[in-house]
Order: C-alpha cells, then structure tokens, then sequence
C-alpha cells in the first residue's frame, strides 16, 4: 500500500468524476485523452493513475465496470464509496469511519503507511478528502462491484 497515489490539484478529481457522467465511454483514458474533455495542466495526468487504483481503469486505461456502474447517477455516491473503502482498504481497517477522520489522524496514517514528507502525505490526505466529499459510504453493502485486479 505504500504507493498510494495523490493529486496536487484536487480539484480535478470533482471535474473527472463530473466528466465520467457527462461525456461518453472512451476506449481509453490517457494523456492524450484527458485535454480532449478539459484536463490540459500537467497536474492532471495523475487523475489515471488514481483512477486505476480505485480501479475505474484497468492497467491500460480502459474503463471498468465500476466505471460504467459510476455513470449510473442514482447510485454513482456509493459506488465510489464502495470503490475507496476497498481502494483505500488498509485506512478503512485502521479506521473504519476514516472518511470522518481528521486530518491529523490521515496524515499520521499516511505518513506511516509510505514514509513520504509533508508536502506528500498533506496531497494524499487532501486527494482522499476530496474522494470521499463525493461518496457514500452508507449502505455500500448493497452494491455489487467486481473490483478484483485484472
């Protein structure tokens, strides 16, 4: 779990998943992808690689079935929920309400699970905060997702 990966930028993780909903199923989400729906920073590129550690794209950068069941508005929150709690799995055991932590008690959590400083472990603590603003985690029981690695 030591290669959790985080954005600097988190305001693009809103937009992306805004933009999963809004615009069609690509064949795959890359670099030369993501300028094509507004991601033009360089900042952005690590929005892949987060969403292939939620697993919202296989290893190449096609969408998943999590991405699709995502687009699905009425149950979108919680499949991201269920996607984080399963993401982010060592946190939940930790903390089984991290999503409610504070930030001293993810940093803390971070720090300790991959050795990186401050300005890392505050990105890591501000991309996990930004994911789960837009989540459930309520009742995630009752989504099936198939998040196994391919």
């Amino acid at each position: 779990m030591a290669d959790i990966p985080y954005l600097t930028k988190t305001t693009a993780i809103k937009e992306f998943l805004e933009k999963i909903q809004e615009t069609g199923v690509p064949a795959k989400i890359d670099r030369e992808y993501l300028p094509s729906i507004g991601f033009t920073s360089s900042s952005d590129r690590p929005l892949i690689t987060l969403f292939k550690f939620l697993g919202f794209l296989d290893k190449s950068g096609a969408p998943t079935d999590l991405y699709h069941k995502y687009r699905e508005k009425q149950q979108a929150r919680k499949v991201l929920g269920k996607a984080l709690m399963t993401a982010y799995s060592g946190l939940f055991a930790t903390y089984p309400n991290a999503h409610k932590r504070d930030n001293d008690a993810l940093a803390d959590y971070f720090r300790t699970k991959t050795g990186l400083g401050g300005r890392a472990v505050s990105a890591l603590v501000n991309t996990f905060k930004a994911l789960a603003e837009n989540a459930e985690f309520e009742g995630v029981d009752e989504i099936a997702l198939d998040l196994e690695e391919e």
